[in-house]
């Protein structure tokens, strides 16, 4: 728990490489997902992996379905939070 918020790790990929999805659910079926990407200067960010910022729960389960499959070092983390922060966030 981060601050009373569940943070549960859905899928533990490679622990040195291992790309990650962000999973941050409103706990109502609504939530967003976010993965890491680099910006010009070489910083990590997080950004949307669908062009909506809040999508259907399930459309992310399977997206990170599909994404496990294809990468088995992929790290899926997933929060709840009404407000859909993102606690990694500095």
């Amino acid at each position: 728990m981060a601050d009373g918020h569940g943070v549960y790790v859905a899928n533990r990929g490679e622990k040195m490489g291992g790309l990650v999805l962000l999973k941050i659910s409103d706990m109502t079926g609504q939530c967003k997902l976010l993965t890491q990407q680099r910006d010009i200067e070489g910083a990590l960010n997080w950004v949307n992996v669908f062009k909506e910022d809040v999508i259907d729960e399930k459309k992310a389960d399977e997206y990170c379905t599909r994404s496990i499959d294809r990468d088995p070092d992929l790290w899926v983390v997933e929060v709840e939070h009404k407000e859909m922060a993102n606690l990694f966030m500095d």
